[in-house]
């Protein structure tokens, strides 16, 4: 008995000296990045202008870092979370922001808010004086635009990877809620109850607490409208394509709707705007023509295309909606009118038969469909990953049927753009597939002969 407590006594004590190793070791970290902010803001010497006990003040109120956790009773998986987590980190610690007007000199928005914050609410409180102290007006003039910065900058990073997790085969958009949890520290905690801690803002006299501010982002799903439609070969459930909506209080589902005049067709009865639906094989259509292997993107360029529809009718109800891919106008979305909404219900490549690139593609060549998917030249990571950019015949006649954006995109693909690993495996030589020689044994002779 008397063995088990001394192991754990001596546990205890080995616990005791690795926190404060750990805590001599975040005081260390902090006060080094309060010396860089000094230097950026004027010159190292103004750190030894700050008095200790203003110092441990900052090292007290220091940031804490954004905490991610899911809605109860959301399907939010714990890969999803770890991926929001690592993003939202990222950004903050990759985007910069200027702590003195007109400077070149920046700090991370991370460092900004574990350090840089706490420095500035030291240096604004009243009861905050010593020496020197007016050497560091410059600095604390723009303390309410930087922290109004990196909220903002939080915000919207927030926003834009809700975006990326969205699928819309779930039937639901990810969404967010962005609180500040503050988290009292007693003074005595980490001052030893030695140093006389002046208080200000974040802190209470009354219950001898320091306050640190912790970012919450809380995520969540809302669900988007599905509903059953009857089309010619039978009835099918179709899904409401959507964005996530931001107010004061709290976030909604905005429909995405199109304006009937952007339908382009003659004696047009609609006087509303037409809500958007896909259909699910639009989606795996998506996935496979464009060769994109990630859902949200393919999303993000549909929801593109609804906000700036180039709509061509092909009959009063069916229609070729312009899809477009990094800037390059890369196929069609096939829609129609169904019982007054319109509904996506696949996508084509530009070198598709039933587009009217293919089929001018079709007429300079002797392609027929059933060739172009034994070539595989109706999707769109076959291309990336051939060699028909070395052939200027086969290029030519791809760029006078309308299907020079292929190129364009095969183009920019081959030469690392940063999403390039979504068409080409790091490990694959992305001009392996001989295309070239293939295509040309169906041109035209005087085609081939140009």
């Amino acid at each position: 008995m008397a063995k088990n407590k001394k192991k754990k006594r001596a546990s205890s004590v080995e616990q005791l000296r690795q926190q404060k190793l750990r805590q001599s070791q975040f005081i260390n970290l902090f006060e080094e990045k309060l010396q860089y902010i000094c230097s950026v803001i004027g010159d190292a010497s103004l750190y030894n202008l700050i008095p200790p006990t203003e110092l441990m003040v900052m090292y007290m109120w220091r940031g804490v870092p954004p905490k991610i956790e899911a809605e109860k009773g959301h399907p939010i998986t714990k890969s999803r979370l770890e991926t929001f987590d690592y993003v939202i980190k990222r950004n903050l610690r990759e985007r910069t922001i200027k702590l003195v007007s007109g400077s070149k000199q920046t700090i991370s928005l991370y460092d900004y808010f574990i350090v840089g914050m706490p420095m500035e609410k030291v240096l604004l409180s009243k009861s905050c004086t010593f020496p020197g102290k007016e050497r560091f007006n410059k600095f604390t003039k723009g303390a309410e635009n930087r922290q109004m910065e990196y909220f903002k900058e939080l915000f919207d990073t927030c926003y834009s990877t809700c975006y990326t997790l969205d699928h819309f085969s779930e039937h639901y958009l990810h969404t967010f809620r962005l609180d500040f949890d503050v988290k009292p520290f007693h003074k005595n905690t980490e001052a030893n109850g030695k140093q006389q801690i002046p208080f200000g803002l974040n802190s209470d006299p009354a219950t001898e607490m320091s306050y640190r501010v912790c970012p919450k982002i809380t995520l969540s799903t809302l669900p988007l409208d599905v509903k059953e439609v009857t089309l010619e070969e039978g009835t099918s459930w179709v899904v409401q394509v959507g964005g996530v909506s931001y107010n004061k209080k709290n976030s909604e589902i905005l429909p995405y709707t199109l304006k009937p005049e952007s339908l382009q067709i003659p004696n047009n009865t609609y006087t509303q705007p037409i809500p958007v639906y896909i259909h699910p094989h639009a989606f795996e259509r998506l996935g496979e023509r464009t060769g994109c292997r990630t859902e949200s993107y393919c999303m993000k360029e549909v929801r593109s295309a609804i906000e700036r529809p180039a709509i061509t009718p092909l009959s009063d109800k069916h229609f070729l909606m312009e899809y477009w891919m990094f800037g390059l106008k890369i196929g069609y979305l096939v829609a129609e009118l169904v019982d007054d909404i319109f509904l996506i219900r696949t996508f084509r490549l530009l070198t598709h038969s039933n587009t009217p690139e293919g089929e001018k593609l079709d007429q300079l060549t002797r392609l027929q469909p059933e060739d172009k998917k034994r070539l595989q030249i109706d999707k769109l990571s076959p291309l990336v990953s051939s060699d028909i950019l070395s052939d200027e015949a086969v290029c030519r006649i791809f760029r006078e049927a309308g299907c020079g954006p292929l190129l364009s995109f095969c183009e920019k693909m081959q030469n690392g753009h940063p999403l390039a690993r979504y068409w080409i495996n790091e490990e694959d030589d992305p001009t392996t597939l001989p295309l070239s020689h293939q295509i040309k044994d169906y041109l035209k002779p005087d085609a081939a002969a140009e």
